[in-house]
């Protein structure tokens, strides 16, 4: 019995050793690398919008962001001709962000806490389909 014992405890003691390492391991494996340097462009389709937005990252940090085109489809309207005043606040919102900041960023934010400040009055869904084109924008 004593013999039994004595084997369990030195399998778990393994075990846990085992364990151990591999955590350790994990713990020290490298950051996952910085968003590349360079523009992506995305078309992204929201509610009745959809837009077409180049993001620019250098440093991991959002430089610029262009609306390339959009068009609402209930009436066909141009984004550019519905939106560009409103679309200026968010997009003065995120230019100087970090990816991170960005990506972490949720539609709720806009109704609830609008942290960014980057709603305007009216635009809450074209603000929230242009956050998320630009998030598409920094996953490509």
């Amino acid at each position: 019995m004593k013999r039994i014992t004595k084997i369990m405890f030195i399998a778990m003691t393994l075990a846990l050793a085992v364990c151990m390492l591999a955590v350790m391991a994990a713990c020290n494996q490298p950051a996952a690398p910085a968003t590349k340097d360079g523009s992506a462009t995305t078309n992204y389709k929201g509610t009745d919008i959809t837009i077409s937005v180049k993001v620019t990252v250098e440093n991991s940090t959002i430089t610029a962001i262009e609306i390339v085109d959009g068009t609402k489809a209930a009436t066909g309207e141009k984004w550019q001709t519905k939106f560009d005043a409103e679309s200026a606040n968010v997009i003065n919102s995120l230019v100087g962000k970090t990816v991170d900041a960005v990506n972490a960023l949720t539609t709720s934010f806009v109704a609830e806490e609008n942290t960014l400040e980057v709603v305007a009055t009216g635009a809450t869904i074209s603000s929230n389909i242009l956050v998320k084109a630009v998030q598409d924008a920094l996953s490509k």
